[in-house]
Formats: C-alpha cells, structure tokens, sequence
C-alpha cells in the first residue's frame, strides 16, 4: 500500500494489519450512585439561594456525571465549593452539597 501525501483518519480507533495493540477504557457510575447523584443535584437546583449561581455550576456537575472521569472529579469538586461558598445556611442546599461530595468520594473514578 503506497501513500502519496497525507494521510488523515477521522474518528474510530485505526489497526492496521494486526501490528497495533488497542486499549480502550470506559468509565461510568453505578445507575444507583448516577441516581443518588442527580436526585440531589435536583435538590441543589430547588434550594441554593442563588439560582443563578446554581444555574452555573450544575450543569459542570450533570456533565461530569454522564461522563464521569478523573479530570472530571476536579470540575466537580471546584463546582461544588463555588456552591457551597454561596449557599449561605440554607439547609437544604447545604445538605445537597455535603451528599454529592461524599457520593462522589465513594464513587467517583480515579
């Protein structure tokens, strides 16, 4: 097989000729921690003082969960301490946050 000129692939993993070796990992959350998760996420959206604030950060936080990652932890934790700095004493909020860091403690990959 001659190339003239580049070569480029879109897309897909690409194994030529059985020579390369292909890895590929998946990472997600148990459909009852993403559950866990996303019911408070709710909860956070009906009681944090600061919708607009809330508007902001959960969607780093809904993002992260239907693509959990190791980098992803980081967003998250980051989201959720703006959150909890502009939470104030409202319970409920509080409380929301405090359940999705320990959920994302237990569970969460890397």
């Amino acid at each position: 097989m001659n190339f003239n000129g580049p070569v480029e692939f879109h897309g897909g993993v690409q194994n030529f000729g059985g020579v390369n070796e292909v890895t590929q990992t998946n990472i997600s959350l148990d459909a009852g921690v993403r559950d866990r998760i996303e019911a408070q996420i709710a909860a956070l959206r009906a009681a944090h003082p600061d919708p607009a604030a809330a508007e902001r950060e959960i969607p780093v936080l809904e993002e992260a969960v239907r693509q959990p990652s190791p980098e992803g932890r980081g967003r998250v934790e980051t989201a959720l301490g703006r959150l909890a700095a502009g939470a104030g004493s409202a319970r409920g909020a509080v409380e929301a946050i405090a359940a999705i860091a320990a959920l994302v403690k237990a569970h969460w990959p890397g």
